[in-house]
């Protein structure tokens, strides 16, 4: 009779031995898991952030050339414009005088 119950006993604790391993093992395998979401959400995020700051100074830097590129054509035009109104105005005197010299 001992006999049956000390193995009873050995069985009962055996069984508890890989039910508290399963447990374990389970709590490893849900603990590793919830580290490798969280590690890939945190990836996740800090690449978009990244992706949305690099799109964001791209179109800045692409305001700023843009508004570059606008001023440079507004002093190319200005200049030109007051190239030729010097030119015009340097062609009206030159015929004004020569009118008057051959007046002369």
């Amino acid at each position: 009779m001992h006999v049956l119950i000390i193995g009873q006993i050995r069985m009962n604790v055996i069984i508890l031995v890989l039910f508290l391993l399963l447990l374990i093992s389970l709590s490893v395998v849900v603990v590793v898991v919830v580290v490798v979401v969280v590690v890939v959400v945190v990836v996740v995020v800090v690449v978009v952030e990244v992706v949305v700051v690099v799109v964001v100074v791209v179109v800045l830097l692409l305001l700023l050339l843009l508004v570059v590129v606008v001023v440079v054509v507004v002093i190319v035009v200005v200049v030109v414009v007051v190239v030729v109104v010097v030119m015009l105005v340097v062609i009206a005197l030159v015929v004004q005088n020569n009118g008057k010299s051959y007046n002369q």
